[in-house]
C-alpha cells in the first residue's frame, strides 16, 4: 500500500465504526465491518493519513490519522484499496 501511495492517493473502503466522535490523535479501534470509503492521502512508519468525505468540522480539519504501526491493518485499511489507471 506505502509504494502504491508514493505516487497517488489511493481510494479505500473500510470500517468506520466509532468514528464520529473523532477529533484527534491516532486512532486505532475499529469494528470489522467494511462500511465507508476515504481517500489515503499519506503514510509515515507509525499513522496512516485519510481524508474523510464529513467535511472540514469533523477530525482534523476534515483528516484522520489511524494507528499503522508495522503496518497495521487499522479499520481494514489494507483490505481494499483501489486507483485509477
Amino acid at each position: 500500500m506505502a509504494a502504491a501511495l508514493a505516487f497517488r492517493p489511493l481510494s479505500v473502503a473500510l470500517c468506520a465504526d466509532g468514528w464520529q466522535s473523532y477529533s484527534s490523535g491516532v486512532f486505532s479501534v475499529c469494528g470489522t465491518s467494511v462500511n465507508h470509503g476515504v481517500l489515503l492521502v499519506g503514510v509515515t512508519s507509525t499513522t496512516w493519513l485519510i481524508k474523510n468525505s464529513w467535511g472540514a468540522g469533523w477530525g482534523q480539519q476534515g483528516f484522520m490519522y489511524l494507528d499503522a504501526t508495522n503496518g497495521a491493518n487499522t479499520c481494514r485499511i489494507c483490505d481494499y484499496a483501489s486507483y485509477p489507471m
